[in-house]
């Protein structure tokens, strides 16, 4: 039972730094596009952070991980695209609305 604890904790602590995160992201946006930043600048560098830190986690815990097949390349870049136009649209949609937390 004490490995059903750990799990509920684990999965408790997730939802909770989640919803942190999400509820943060829009206020944390906002207060770089205030500066002046471009929206489309602000995305990129923001992907650009995220792919870099994945990436360099995956070298240095599980290089095997950096390996794909044509098929998933076809598959990630769709849903990559995919989801860069709607993070794009977001950024966008936040220098017509106030965000609070």
């Amino acid at each position: 039972m004490p490995e059903d604890r750990a799990g509920r904790a684990a999965g408790w602590a997730g939802a909770l730094g989640a919803s942190l995160g999400f509820s943060l992201g829009p206020v944390l946006v906002m207060a770089v596009l205030r500066l002046g930043t471009n929206p489309t600048l602000a995305l990129l560098l923001r992907l650009w952070l995220a792919a870099g830190l994945l990436f360099a986690t995956l070298a240095l815990a599980a290089p095997r991980l950096l390996r794909i097949d044509r098929r998933g390349l076809k598959y990630s870049a769709l849903a990559g695209l995919s989801t860069g136009f709607a993070m794009l649209l977001f950024f966008w949609a936040l220098t017509r609305l106030e965000t609070s937390l």
